[in-house]
């Protein structure tokens, strides 16, 4: 945190740029309400951040003095969540949520914590100096006091936001011993503003990075999730790599890396740029698609051979295989179409009783996938979404490549009918190169196809629909009719 200032930091209306105009009604509801009760009431974190920057936030986060109980009784439509430390969520029309914490006290941690699992002892009140100290980064500790329009700066945010600099509030070291998780959300906010990591904070992170595998892999699952999601992915591992969490966060990718840095970034460059795009765009892909995506042309016979045996790293290889050519190289001169009827799957993926899922055999790839990603604990659902999209694109591609017209034929229809055709083109999109462009055109015209005939059905059916109602419109007056003669 820089020294060579006095804080608070206090900026009055007419010193930033932050216009109530901008916060969203509902939040500006609870914020008058909890002011004309009596008590202090911010808008915290995220939210003055992205307001200072220009950007729309996506959620508006209340903080204040008043307690769980207190806000309770102030807002009917509340509820009261949490165990380890209560928080309340202001319920509005069109599922609309405002969180509103109270503030929380940073509490000293042990300094012998190098070797047992972080735990966050945050479950106590403070004040709104002591919520702020206690915050991950200086551009997340900001208030934005709604009694007289001012910020309020305890740990040099203001500063950081114009010098475009992400610093961890406090002695780096302790902060990210106290919750390694830190790490992810300061490499996160710099790849989303292009901010650089300050030196201290960028020490702190490459020397503890194993620390990362103390935390809850369900917490950076969720943190890896929202940077691959969030419009930013490219810039977020690129950054992952060079502070080295990379290696604790997705182990394959790093080794491909490791193996030939130039061909493995130009790979990833493609495709998390191509993910980027995707998620900014009005139909994004799932979560478990964007998993796969990033283990085409990454997931080779040497990074493979390590984690599973050498026959099942041959049968599964192709569907990892980025080009035409590695396709043909993995398939060592086999039909191209002997998985196919697997890999199209038009029966048999709908939902199953959960005895019968309990029975149900793992297959070959899904257990490699459960290897491969091993350290972020994917859940079955993205699992599940991986094995449907390797296995489409690769039946996509084998049958485009096919000689035997017929063979074609059959496998077009096939495939054209699955339920996990919009799967597999998105995965073909995120992962088409030079080489495959042909390939992609195909099957974009499969696509544009397949929603004209949808359209079409629609349509149809919405003239029964509207049939079957105007003929029972006619039954009931006819049966009105005969009632009264």
């Amino acid at each position: 945190m820089p020294s060579d200032e006095q804080f608070p930091l206090v900026l009055s209306r007419d010193e930033h740029s932050l216009s109530r105009k901008e916060i969203d009604s509902d939040a500006l509801k609870v914020l008058y309400r909890l002011h004309r009760s009596g008590y202090k009431a911010y808008l915290v974190g995220g939210g003055v951040r992205d307001l200072l920057l220009g950007k729309q936030p996506k959620d508006f986060d209340i903080g204040t003095d008043a307690s769980p109980e207190t806000v309770r009784r102030l807002f009917r439509n509340s509820r009261i969540i949490g165990r380890r430390f209560k928080i309340n969520h202001v319920y509005f029309k069109g599922n609309k949520i405002v969180e509103v914490t109270t503030f929380r006290a940073e509490v000293d941690s042990d300094e012998d914590t190098e070797d047992v699992e972080p735990v966050m002892r945050d479950n106590q009140y403070g004040d709104d100096e002591s919520d702020a100290l206690r915050r991950d980064l200086t551009i997340n500790g900001l208030f934005y006091d709604i009694s007289d329009y001012s910020i309020i700066d305890y740990v040099g945010g203001i500063k950081d936001l114009r010098d475009g600099i992400i610093r961890i509030i406090g002695e780096p070291e302790r902060r990210i011993r106290e919750d390694p998780v830190r790490m992810i959300r300061a490499v996160r906010h710099a790849a989303r503003t292009g901010f650089e990591i300050e030196p201290a904070t960028l020490s702190a992170i490459f020397e503890l990075a194993q620390q990362i595998e103390l935390s809850s892999p369900a917490r950076v699952h969720e943190e890896v999730i929202r940077d691959l999601t969030g419009g930013h992915a490219r810039e977020a591992f690129r950054l992952f790599d060079k502070t080295g969490l990379l290696p604790y966060l997705t182990p394959i990718v790093s080794e491909a890396i490791d193996r030939d840095r130039s061909r493995a970034w130009e790979c990833l460059d493609h495709t998390l740029s191509r993910i980027d795009d995707m998620s900014k765009s009005a139909s994004p892909a799932t979560v478990g698609t964007y998993f796969a995506a990033m283990l085409i042309g990454l997931a080779g016979e040497p990074e493979l051979s390590k984690r599973v045996p050498e026959s099942v790293s041959a049968e599964v290889a192709p569907y990892f295989a980025e080009t035409r050519k590695d396709l043909n190289q993995a398939l060592e001169g086999s039909r191209p179409f002997e998985n196919l009827e697997r890999a199209s799957a038009p029966a048999g993926r709908g939902p199953m009783r959960r005895g019968n899922r309990r029975k149900a055999k793992k297959s070959t790839l899904r257990k490699t996938i459960d290897t491969l990603y091993q350290p972020l604990q994917i859940t079955r659902r993205e699992r599940d979404v991986m094995e449907d999209a390797l296995r489409m694109r690769f039946a996509m591609l084998t049958a485009t490549m096919s000689a035997d017209p017929d063979e074609r034929e059959k496998a077009l229809r096939s495939i054209k009918s699955s339920p996990l055709f919009s799967a597999g083109i998105k995965l073909l999109r995120l992962t088409a190169r030079e080489d495959n462009k042909e390939i992609l055109a195909e099957w974009e015209a499969v696509a544009s196809e397949r929603i004209k005939r949808g359209k079409k059905n629609d349509r149809r059916d919405k003239k029964k629909s509207g049939r079957r109602r105007r003929r029972r419109r006619k039954r009931g007056k006819r049966a009105d009719s005969s009632d009264q003669t």
